[in-house]
């Protein structure tokens, strides 16, 4: 129904809420919040209690074989097949160990660990997310980059590569940006936030497994 719905929004040029392309099962992929989960679910069949050692370490192997071919192919893993098939594989896991009560908390379900985003959100995501140090920012707000912050930081090359118009570009910062080295993204870093500008989203900080698995 949910896929119906959406194929006739299309037709017809209407928005539903996103809500529809859950139900419907679609979505964007974040690479990175899958491979988070797949490992997640590799620490938790280590701790667990169910099935023999030796089951739980093959589990275990495959998991983070799977988690470094997803890392080596991100692109082929975007794909719907793939992300369907490792949406499959995750319910398992959870079905077979019972992990199902760790939902929301330390583990995202299978199908929202697989299709974190919505459509439009992940075409937005795509256009113009910009990664730094983690956090993730629209690139539409370094327009608020103060130029005399750069200028006194980094020198007139850097204003100059990083401005169309005597305007700060947007997509130039971010192209600026690919080639920096750590200690120049720190510094750009705290020009974004001097301007005011707050990323978009966050890296979830990495639950500490091994304790977590002492309350199993």
């Amino acid at each position: 129904m949910g896929q119906r719905l959406l194929i006739k929004a299309d037709e017809y040029k209407i928005d539903l809420p996103e809500e529809i392309e859950k139900f419907a099962g679609v979505g964007a992929p974040d690479i990175d919040i899958l491979i988070e989960n797949v490992l997640k679910r590799a620490e938790l069949v280590k701790h667990a209690k169910l099935n023999s050692p030796a089951l739980r370490n093959d589990t275990v192997e495959a998991l983070r074989d799977l988690a470094t071919a997803i890392r080596i192919q991100p692109n082929h893993n975007r794909q719907t097949e793939s992300l369907d098939k490792l949406a499959s594989m995750m319910q398992f896991i959870d079905n077979e160990y019972g992990f199902q009560g760790h939902y929301g908390t330390w583990l995202d379900p299978p199908d929202t660990a697989a299709y974190p985003h919505s459509l439009k959100t992940g075409q937005e995501i795509e256009k113009y997310a910009c990664e730094i140090l983690g956090d993730v920012y629209d690139i539409r707000d370094f327009e608020n980059i103060k130029l005399a912050d750069v200028l006194e930081t980094f020198g007139p090359d850097y204003v100059e590569a990083m401005t169309s118009a005597l305007q700060v570009d947007p997509e130039k910062v971010a192209e600026v940006l690919a080639v920096m080295d750590e200690l120049e993204t720190a510094l750009l870093l705290d020009i974004v936030k001097s301007a005011g500008i707050e990323p978009k989203f966050r890296r979830p900080k990495t639950v500490n497994l091994s304790e977590l698995a002492k309350f199993f």
